[in-house]
């Protein structure tokens, strides 16, 4: 199951390495996804109050949102070099 999970990201993340168009795209829903579930777990950690799962999940949560960042990050200086 980890393998299935992770495999899309290791792909899509070794295309937007090499800077392909599409990857963004994909990249931008897979972290949406992720956040979304980290989200989720980090509600479900609160309401039960276990600290442990909701550092856990504010981890993975908070590598989602800096992916989710840089991508920002390097679409608005593309949008620059274009001008």
């Amino acid at each position: 199951m980890p393998v299935l999970i992770g495999a899309p990201y290791m792909f899509v993340g070794i295309a937007f390495a090499k800077g392909r168009t599409w990857a963004s795209v994909v990249m931008a829903i897979l972290m949406a996804i992720a956040g979304l579930v980290f989200a989720q777990g980090m509600l479900m950690a609160a309401c039960l109050g276990h600290p442990i799962l909701f550092w856990w999940t504010l981890a993975g949560f908070c590598c989602a949102a800096y992916t989710g960042g840089f991508m920002l990050y390097t679409g608005v200086t593309q949008c620059r070099d274009d001008w």
